[in-house]
């Protein structure tokens, strides 16, 4: 009878080791999924998610062959890496005719989230008639938690520029 009872007791550990482990992996695939769609509730186009890349921009006079999309994730790079020069080389005239560098430094300081951030989303709310292109968005998972964003872009002699950025 102890050999019936032993094969039980070992068949009931293997089903509850077995339970725990698909407990753990529905967790896991739960939680992923909650990060993944972080942002995604205001509806139109999906957002872009991009974890801080590796590979550098062009800056300079090169800076005028990147893309709307390089852009947003160059500046949101150097902002993240505290290169706040670097990323304010990359704003509009008109941007910093407003702004100078030290009140960008500042702003960026205020929201310390843009700081250190990890993870990016964005997706892109609209364009107006004069070809400025409209992002919404988030920075987060850094110590310095999120902040959510809009940022407009305008193309200027020098390429795409951030004309804008605002936090609600």
């Amino acid at each position: 009878m102890s050999t019936v009872q032993n094969k039980s007791d070992k068949m009931l550990y293997i089903l509850l080791a077995g339970a725990g482990l698909m407990v753990v992996v529905c967790l896991g695939l739960f939680g992923y999924g909650m990060m993944y769609f972080v942002g995604a509730r205001d509806g139109g186009a999906p957002p872009s998610r991009a974890k801080r890349p590796n590979q550098t921009y062009p800056t300079g006079e090169g800076a005028a062959t990147l893309n709307p999309d390089q852009v947003v994730r160059a500046f949101f790079k150097e902002v993240g890496e505290s290169q706040f020069e670097d990323a304010y080389q990359r704003t509009s005239t008109s941007f910093q005719g407003q702004m100078s560098q030290n009140d960008f430094n500042e702003f960026l300081r205020k929201n310390s989230a843009f700081i250190g951030h990890l993870s990016l989303t964005y997706s892109t709310s609209g364009q107006t008639d004069t070809g400025v292109r409209k992002y919404k968005g988030k920075a987060f998972g850094g110590e310095n938690g999120g902040v959510s964003f809009s940022l407009e872009l305008s193309h200027e002699d020098e390429g795409w520029r951030v004309r804008s950025i605002t936090v609600p």
